[in-house]
């Protein structure tokens, strides 16, 4: 965890002298460091994971098996 912990630091240690090299504001280094951020996905519905599973069985084998498609 601490190698992570590092990287992180050292990280926002490089954006925060490139942005100031730029002459980025405290406001614009903020949302330049709010970019970076991964989002995690939103869990999806029941109803999608299964119409997304009917699709991947179903549909998608016949349409990769028609000649041209793909």
């Amino acid at each position: 965890m601490a190698k992570v912990r590092d990287r992180t630091e050292d990280f926002k240690d490089t954006v925060k002298r490139g942005a100031l090299s730029l002459g980025f504001n405290e406001a614009k280094r903020a949302a330049l460091m709010a970019s970076f951020i991964i989002h995690k996905p939103r869990e999806r519905s029941h109803f999608t994971k299964a119409a997304l599973k009917t699709v991947y069985i179903y549909l998608l084998p016949c349409l990769l098996s028609q000649p041209g498609n793909f």
